[in-house]
């Protein structure tokens, strides 16, 4: 096992794989003395008497250091580093976002155990979801598990903290969670009211879909967000009808799109009755609006509720 660890990337995969890595430390060495530092802050002369040979408490060090995109000096922190001999010591740098051209990544990562953490994809966000549900002991129905996997956008800090959360609520062993106890634990920030609009819409239930609309825009959510996620919640159903009707069966489509399977079987069945073209307008009328807004010719809420009317069945022919 290496004594010199740099990790990088997305934080939550980063930050599971560092405590792993202080763990294995800790079973190899006994019991070492743990220093956590922060790059912004340390100093070369710091780090060197933190490398200086065993304290008069124990033999052995753990020395992490995180930010360390923010180190000052990078050129001089990795000479030192790479000159020590490691007899006492374990050093591990993390960093959210490292550069490759940066001096720190260049000159340490031949000679350390070096990872990098991609972010979650909508393929595999759902899997990372179960882990840590699984970690803290938490249940979900099938229908609250995609609801809480859609509402969390592919965060996976975001997913730790709420299932921190629900574990609180709920005793471990006890019955699943639904869909709507849920919805009274997990912070959404409004963006459940927005999925409930885009499928009172696609749905065709218009008149449900203006009272959400008209909700969201009561509790502050910008207008703006809406009519961008409307816009990208129609390109992504012009593709599940496009290749729906090339004969693509929901795991294909799923694979092509990056729109989870169960999610395309739902889309499927809510643009049944709309036609490539239809969708297409609405596309190109969605264009239409944001040059508008863009241009300061119309509000962006005035945009919104033209929107919106354009999906009514007997309005899209228009």
């Amino acid at each position: 096992m290496k004594r010199l660890a740099l990790y990088f990337g997305e934080p939550y995969q980063r930050r599971k794989a560092a405590k792993k890595l202080v763990r294995d430390w800790y079973k190899e060495i006994g019991k070492p003395e743990y220093y956590r530092l922060e790059g912004g802050e340390i100093t070369v002369s710091e780090l060197g008497q933190h490398l200086g040979g065993p304290s008069l408490f124990s033999k052995e060090k753990i020395i992490r250091i995180t930010q360390a995109d923010e180190i000052e000096d990078e050129k001089a922190v990795v000479s030192l580093l790479l000159s020590h001999r490691y007899e006492t010591e374990r050093v591990l740098l993390e960093s959210d976002s490292l550069s490759k051209r940066s001096s720190l990544y260049r000159g340490l990562s031949k000679e350390a155990s070096t990872q990098e953490f991609s972010e979650p994809t909508k393929k595999n966000f759902p899997r990372f979801v179960n882990g840590i549900l699984n970690d803290y002991g938490v249940r979900l129905t099938s229908g609250a598990k995609k609801w809480f996997t859609q509402i969390m956008e592919l965060d996976l800090l975001r997913v730790e903290k709420e299932v921190q959360k629900l574990r609180l609520y709920r005793e471990e062993g006890s019955e699943p969670l639904g869909r709507d106890e849920l919805k009274h634990v997990v912070w959404t920030q409004g963006k459940d009211r927005l999925f409930d609009l885009f499928d009172d819409l696609f749905g065709g239930d218009v008149e449900g879909a203006i009272a959400l609309l008209e909700e969201s825009l009561r509790r502050g959510t910008d207008p703006y967000k809406i009519f961008y996620m409307l816009a990208n919640e129609v390109r992504r159903n012009l593709q599940v009808k496009d290749l729906s009707s090339q004969g693509l069966s929901n795991s294909e489509i799923s694979n092509r799109t990056g729109v989870y399977k169960w999610l395309v079987t739902k889309k499927k069945r809510q643009l049944a009755d709309r036609s490539l073209e239809k969708l297409l307008s609405l596309l190109c009328r969605l264009h239409d609006e944001d040059v508008r807004m863009k241009t300061g010719r119309t509000k962006p809420e005035d945009a919104l509720y033209r929107a919106v009317l354009a999906l009514h069945p007997t309005a899209i022919e228009r």
